[in-house]
């Protein structure tokens, strides 16, 4: 229905977000993080990380009231999350391009349920920045994308 049954969506959107990654064909293989990786987690060569960025808060929310009985807040805000691609080749084209791909199939998903199963109003990609890089074992591309959300919460 899109109205959270708590103060935030946050945790059902991040559940719906992780759960339609991981059902998804085109992203079949690709390991799904919820949240920041552990120290000891071994990662795969491509990755989606949800709820989590080097650079900023994974998110942060404004409310506002939605009605004048002030039974539910209006939640807007964008959810960071991380698509990265690494491989042990020298060029950086292949991790570019793969990386481009998970950022395709991440659009995918919330483009088939703008909802997320009723965990919010709407759900859409809204912007990403792509940081290709050349580390010591080959090339890595990430890309920070953040995922705009529109919910009600119940107070």
């Amino acid at each position: 229905m899109g109205i959270a049954t708590s103060a935030t969506s946050y945790p059902a959107v991040t559940d719906a977000l992780i759960a339609g990654f991981g059902a998804a064909p085109d992203l079949s293989g690709v390991q799904i993080i919820d949240g920041p990786p552990t120290r000891n987690v071994t990662l795969e060569p491509d990755v989606i990380v949800v709820g989590f960025s080097t650079e900023r808060p994974a998110m942060e929310v404004t409310q506002s009231e939605q009605n004048l009985a002030a039974t539910r807040d209006r939640e807007d805000y964008d959810l960071v999350c991380l698509a990265s691609s690494w491989r042990g080749e020298s060029g950086v084209k292949a991790v570019r391009d793969r990386c481009a791909a998970l950022v395709d199939a991440m659009n995918q998903v919330l483009i088939a349920d703008r909802r997320l199963g009723g965990a919010c109003l709407h759900a859409r990609l809204s912007v990403h920045s792509v940081a290709p890089i050349q580390t010591d074992t080959g090339p890595c591309c990430t890309a920070e994308v953040l995922i705009s959300i529109n919910a009600l919460t119940k107070r």
